[in-house]
């Protein structure tokens, strides 16, 4: 039986530059325009976030340092989007989930929530760019290095779509590599991005089916309290 051992968590509202988190300064290339997509703008509320009752009762947390930051955001080219300086505000949330139905001393995996509120009518574009993004740059599998792969899209929001990003790690004193693969959904309700990631644990992969029910279940929370 694997040890459990608690990942803490610090807290990550910000509101954002021009240029987003951890990405590189870079002119915006297209025009952000209106739509009819347009929804709230200002703060993120709390209450769209998930809560434990969606998490088998793990409750939901600021992130803690590097967690998921290739996800936050998520740029498989390694450069700005035109929309970043669109970006109004961001929260990353992380939770240990264990499986409701699991035996006793079942691992949890970390799953990360992140929500991006854009400018009014430029979510949209917001998510082009990152759909185009994962197509452009597919990476490849290495020690310290990302690949990015679409898995197609989903049923949430006003757009949604799934993909995985894997590195190649070892873990603790071990000299063997492993491979561990996220799986992300990433949804686009109004001008907000709601992204869900099973991190795994440790140097073990995520579940794709979690994600999938989690991101529908992302998309309800914040449209609720928008």
């Amino acid at each position: 039986m694997r040890r459990i051992v608690f990942l803490g968590t610090t807290l990550a509202l910000v509101s954002l530059t021009a240029c987003g988190e951890g990405a590189t300064s870079a002119s915006p290339t297209t025009t952000v325009t209106a739509s009819a997509s347009a929804r709230a703008t200002g703060p993120i509320p709390s209450a769209g976030l998930l809560r434990p009752s969606d998490l088998s009762g793990a409750a939901m947390a600021p992130v803690d340092g590097d967690v998921g930051r290739d996800l936050r955001p998520p740029r498989p080219c390694g450069d700005a989007h035109p929309s970043d300086p669109a970006r109004q505000a961001s929260i990353a949330m992380t939770a240990p989930m264990t499986p409701a139905n699991g035996p006793g001393g079942t691992v949890p995996s970390v799953i990360l929530e992140t929500i991006v509120r854009y400018s009014p009518g430029s979510g949209a574009q917001a998510f082009a760019e990152l759909r185009s993004a994962l197509q452009r740059c597919p990476g490849a599998i290495g020690q310290g290095r990302r690949n990015w792969e679409i898995v197609g899209d989903v049923d949430a929001g006003d757009e949604a779509l799934l993909f995985r990003t894997s590195v190649q790690t070892t873990y603790g004193d071990s000299p063997d590599l492993t491979i561990q693969t996220w799986p992300v959904a990433v949804a686009r309700t109004g001008d907000d991005l709601v992204l869900v990631g099973d991190l795994g644990w440790e140097n073990m992969s995520g579940e794709e089916p979690v994600v999938r029910t989690l991101i529908a279940t992302a998309v309800d929370r914040l449209r609720a309290a928008s």
